[in-house]
């Protein structure tokens, strides 16, 4: 069309590879990046503040947080009636694919997005493959989980897990379980966006043989207060580009655990 590669998926860019000590979670992400650059060149950091995006449905699945020590913070909300078929926009596609992560699909590729512009790793569930509340908790006996790779394993009693009324359905801040997952065929969605202590999740991966974006986040400490943002970006760009209608944010803490400044 006569125009410039760059100009057409916005990928007139360098490609800034860090290396992070443990101690540096903070900065896994653009934003944690931009707040530590306007501090060593004592600059103003543009603060970030998210579209707020209003209910339009009254759909809920309550929470219960039976480990309330280890997620101090829940928060979560559905939308209905989303196309999932939609492409992932190029530009999108082209911000994951520099930054090392591989496009799935519009949903899945909007949560990774928003967790490299944040710092928050999210997850999210086809609702309809859900049964009842969601619970916080750690297993009770031996229980087995299906991974979004396809091999099941039997979970070790620290592992943290979200489960439904029937069966666990994720490991918390580390992968989420084959049978509830988003596919092609989703139509409704649950977002978690969750705030798990780092000693609840360090070690968990390894014995599984996993390393994820989000236990790579979790495990060196997430801001605790960004959960409400997350979840309202992603929820931006999800009516943005997918439509559909969103419901109520459900929320809920342990206000004593949430780490203070």
């Amino acid at each position: 069309i006569g125009k410039p590669l760059s100009e057409l998926i916005d990928s007139d860019d360098n490609i800034i590879d860090l290396s992070l000590t443990p101690n540096r979670g903070d900065c896994l992400s653009i934003y944690g990046i931009a707040r530590e650059l306007a501090v060593i060149n004592q600059l103003d950091l543009a603060k970030y503040t998210p579209k707020i995006i209003e209910a339009t449905i009254d759909t809920v699945r309550q929470v219960k947080l039976s480990a309330k020590d280890a997620c101090p913070r829940y928060i979560c909300r559905i939308i209905e009636n989303i196309d999932i078929n939609i492409k992932t926009p190029l530009w999108m596609r082209e911000k994951l694919r520099c930054s090392g992560i591989q496009s799935i699909n519009i949903i899945v590729d909007i949560a990774n997005f928003v967790m490299l512009e944040l710092g928050q790793p999210l997850h999210i569930f086809d609702n309809d493959l859900l049964n009842g509340e969601i619970e916080i908790r750690y297993p009770k006996g031996k229980e087995k989980l299906k991974l979004l790779d396809e091999t099941s394993i039997e979970i070790n009693s620290r592992t943290l897990l979200i489960a439904d009324k029937s069966t666990p359905l994720a490991m918390a801040g580390l992968m989420g379980g084959f049978d509830s997952g988003v596919s092609n065929k989703t139509k409704n969605i649950f977002i978690e966006s969750a705030f798990f202590k780092p000693e609840a999740i360090i070690g968990e991966a390894r014995q599984y043989g996993l390393h994820t974006e989000s236990s790579h986040r979790f495990e060196r400490g997430v801001d605790p207060n960004m959960q409400q943002t997350a979840i309202e970006r992603v929820s931006e760009l999800v009516i943005s580009l997918c439509g559909g209608n969103a419901g109520p944010i459900i929320e809920e803490k342990n206000e004593k655990e949430i780490p203070k400044n």
